[in-house]
């Protein structure tokens, strides 16, 4: 007898499984996890499949053991294996990601948390009540909701309907884990993070493995210890770009395995977020998309109709009156700006140069006095010179915070400035407080109450300008993230436009707006209508960086001609992008693709977040 088996071990994407004889005495199964002795070690592994058939030509190495403490069931393999051909990776290397170490010793440390007590107004329990009545009559739903105080007001409330469920909470950020962990103490006992050790999370999914209801708190990773058991999947902040893994293998969405193990497993799905995204538009029905926002007025102001009146370009008029009220009033503001240091980038007057990375020639951005490559981060002093003409007209161009709270410094000589950034963590009382979405991301706490009494978002056209065809739903997504806020704070908000009618037109009518937004995106073939792949290959011989990419495109027009192909697209002189746009469910391309070298950095799921 031989038996097919996934090491669990992170090789390249064009090996499968390995043969290993089995001992008489043994009868694994599909699934089960084995000792096998792999090179020159002994690992875990596991069956792929069991075959009454002799060895051949090969003298094989037997199994050394089976582990029955744990193993995989049918449905959870078979999840792992479509995650192969869906991210055009080995199993044995999802099986490397996915599935902690067995430890040596069973002992973990368990870190206490004082519980939190969940508390929203009177005025929402009934409009709560109905979100929860409402995603119990649905398998799947997308339930709009405005921070994680209403969030989890609405799970506990569905796990108090539904007592018998067994379910998954993924959140995006590890400080949202953590949040939700605290108020949900009731629900769950412990969190399971990238951030936790092998041992640890080995413990806490097997744990999780055997009960058979309650709750499990987990970021993204959480979903690759799979458990078929479990009945009903939330996914916090759905929208959010944490969801996907976009830097290291394996690339996977949160979102996309959710929906997989929804169709395979027949679990409940909830996307859970401050708006639905195109995606969750076309991926629930419209009868699927629950509304829960608490009412609140939102000042949409007109920068350019104001522009005469206000103080500063980037300050208008009416901001200028409302920060001075609330402030006499005894509340501080809070003003959104997602720009650091003093200014953006650096122009020459004379010849118009932009100064760029020498290495990557990306623009610099300037941070006090000095200027920083966005790719590389290499840091150098601010130049005095052009390096194109020697001119020393340099002109600044862009605001950043500080150069902003300069501003409002001058604006505002009697009133206290601060500033929120990733270089400045830490939470400060003052009049004025210039936070940038770090605030949101790693300090924003719905369920505790600040003296913040006004939110302005100063620039809400900023995302606009992203180079991305999420370019509109990133921008109101943003908005509303920072309307969510000022919800929590109970403060009034303000947004600051130069594209007035996007706003007025969202705010009247969202469904619509986005309905509008994704017929535009279909026409263009963008996702979710589309899939687009990405595949970039390095390598410092220019010949054979040539030929690679000529033998790829070949490649792709022999499986169908069909298939959009962009590029190739030079990143750098040792570094060439292709995207291929294509059916969300070609296979072809795919399978292809698991053939090319590991020198091929392959994204299946380019444009996901």
């Amino acid at each position: 007898m031989i038996a097919h088996v996934y090491p669990i071990k992170k090789l390249p994407r064009k090996f499968d499984h390995f043969d290993y004889l089995i001992p008489s005495q043994m009868k694994p199964i599909r699934g089960e996890i084995v000792e096998i002795p792999f090179r020159n070690i002994t690992i875990l592994g596991v069956i792929k499949s069991i075959h009454n058939t002799q060895e051949r030509g090969v003298k094989l190495k037997s199994i050394l053991s089976i582990i029955h403490t744990f193993g995989l069931r049918e449905d959870e393999l078979s999840f792992f294996e479509w995650m192969s051909n869906d991210l055009a990776q080995s199993v044995p290397s999802i099986l490397y990601a996915a599935l902690p170490t067995p430890p040596k010793y069973n002992k973990i440390k368990s870190e206490y948390v004082h519980p939190g007590i969940i508390t929203v107004p009177k005025s929402e329990i009934s409009q709560i009540s109905s979100a929860v009545t409402e995603a119990s009559r649905r398998r799947t739903a997308f339930i709009t909701v405005s921070d994680l105080r209403r969030t989890s007001a609405i799970i506990a409330g569905f796990m108090q309907k539904n007592p018998d469920q067994k379910c998954i909470l993924i959140t995006p950020t590890v400080h949202d884990a953590k949040l939700l962990h605290k108020y949900l103490h009731n629900l769950t006992n412990t969190i399971l993070t990238g951030k936790q050790k092998s041992n640890e999370r080995f413990f806490i999914w097997q744990k999780f493995r055997k009960q058979k209801n309650g709750l499990l708190i987990g970021t993204k990773i959480a979903l690759l210890h799979i458990d078929s058991s479990v009945s009903t999947i939330f996914i916090s902040r759905s929208g959010h770009k944490n969801h996907k893994n976009f830097d290291r293998n394996p690339r996977y969405d949160a979102r996309k395995l959710a929906k997989y193990i929804s169709d395979k497993m027949k679990t409940n799905l909830y996307h859970m977020d401050v708006m639905p995204r195109i995606d969750d538009i076309n991926l629930f029905t419209k009868i699927n998309l629950i509304g829960y926002f608490p009412s609140m007025e939102i000042d949409i102001i007109n920068l350019i109709s104001e522009q005469i009146a206000s103080p500063h370009p980037i300050i208008s008029y009416s901001v200028t009156k409302a920060i001075e009220e609330t402030v006499s009033s005894g509340k501080n503001v809070m003003c959104i700006y997602n720009k650091k240091g003093f200014t953006l980038r650096l122009k020459c007057t004379d010849c118009g140069h932009a100064f760029c990375c020498k290495k990557c020639n990306i623009v610099l951005k300037t941070h006090d006095n000095t200027v920083t490559c966005p790719r590389c981060n290499e840091i150098t002093p601010i130049p005095t010179n052009c390096t194109k003409c020697e001119s020393k007209n340099i002109l600044e161009k862009g605001i950043g915070n500080k150069r902003l709270a300069l501003i409002f410094k001058k604006i505002f000589p009697n009133l206290s400035i601060g500033i929120i950034d990733k270089e400045n963590p830490k939470h400060i009382n003052t009049n004025i407080l210039l936070v940038t979405n770090y605030y949101l991301e790693n300090l924003n706490n719905p369920f505790t109450k600040t003296n913040i009494g006004l939110v302005v978002q100063i620039d809400a056209d900023t995302p606009l300008f992203e180079t991305s065809f999420r370019a509109v739903e990133n921008t109101l997504l943003n908005t509303e993230q920072w309307r969510g806020v000022a919800k929590s704070l109970n403060a009034r908000f303000i947004i600051q436009t130069e594209n007035l009618d996007l706003f007025n037109d969202f705010y009247n009518d969202h469904l619509s707006v986005l309905n509008k937004e994704m017929d535009t995106r279909k026409s263009y073939n963008n996702p979710p209508f589309k899939r687009w792949i990405s595949v970039t290959y390095s390598d410092e011989e220019k010949l054979k960086l040539d030929l690679q990419a000529n033998v790829l495109i070949k490649k792709i027009n022999a499986i169908s001609d069909k298939i959009k192909i962009n590029g190739p697209t030079t990143i750098n002189e040792a570094t060439w992008k292709i995207d291929i746009i294509t059916s969300n469910d070609d296979k072809k391309i795919l399978q292809m693709l698991k053939t090319l070298s590991d020198q091929h950095i392959i994204d299946t799921n380019e444009f996901s977040c």
